[in-house]
């Protein structure tokens, strides 16, 4: 009997002590995690911009395109409140040529967020694309090695999309009529109530989930695969 009770004791001593060490590691962390954070400032920084109704967007760039008020380039960097070093200080690269705005790679990354006023066209090669309260009548959007999304406050009448080698995924997005070319590429997602007009071109390989609509004209090849719903 003794034996048996120097065996639980030391065995529930052992599990106590692994416990204490586990909420002491974890406080630890979470401590360190907490000054690690609160000694960095976030500086958020906007660069207005002419006017412009076409948008570039060049290799490795992440950007969220909505509209406003006015047109603007927004981007975010750290500062270290100790030192007031700054990590990523430099702005995006851009320039206007003629009524095309072109962004270039952001060296930190980060997600350019792109405010404009005016209606626009959008074309993307090798980048990320986030569309989200854009209302405007007519979109023309052109992607390349491209990954698009559109959130649920996309309005728009008639929306004309080609897609190479390019995934789009959209969540209750409204829209009356949907003009879609994919080549090797992946389209998904629903609409808010029925599109009225869809017409598509889908070929090499593609993978398309197409929502409900009044009058369909589809177009495939034996190697794509599409899905109505």
């Amino acid at each position: 009997m003794k034996t048996s009770k120097i065996i639980f004791t030391s065995y529930f001593s052992l599990v106590g002590l692994i416990l204490i060490s586990i909420m002491i590691s974890g406080f630890a962390f979470n401590h360190k995690n907490r000054n690690r954070h609160g000694k960095y400032e976030f500086i958020n920084k906007s660069i207005p911009l002419e006017n412009f109704k076409h948008i570039k967007i060049n290799a490795n760039c992440l950007v969220i395109i909505q509209h406003d008020s006015v047109s603007t380039i927004n981007y975010t960097f750290r500062k270290n409140k100790e030192t007031n070093s700054v990590k990523n200080p430099n702005p995006p690269k851009y320039n206007i040529s003629g009524d095309t705005l072109i962004l270039q790679s952001y060296e930190s990354n980060n997600h350019i967020n792109l405010h404009t006023k005016k209606s626009i066209s959008i074309t993307g090669n090798d980048c990320r694309i986030t569309l989200k309260k854009l209302n405007q009548n007519n979109l023309s959007l052109t992607g390349t090695k491209c990954d698009l999304t559109f959130e649920d406050s996309f309005n728009v009448k008639t929306l004309k999309v080609s897609l190479d080698d390019s995934k789009m995924h959209y969540w209750n997005f409204k829209v009356q009529n949907l003009d879609l070319t994919l080549n090797q590429s992946r389209f998904y997602g629903n609409s808010r109530g029925t599109i009225k007009s869809f017409t598509a071109k889908i070929s090499n390989n593609s993978d398309a989930r197409l929502p409900k609509a009044l009058d369909y004209n589809i177009k495939t090849d034996e190697s794509s695969k599409v899905q109505l719903y």
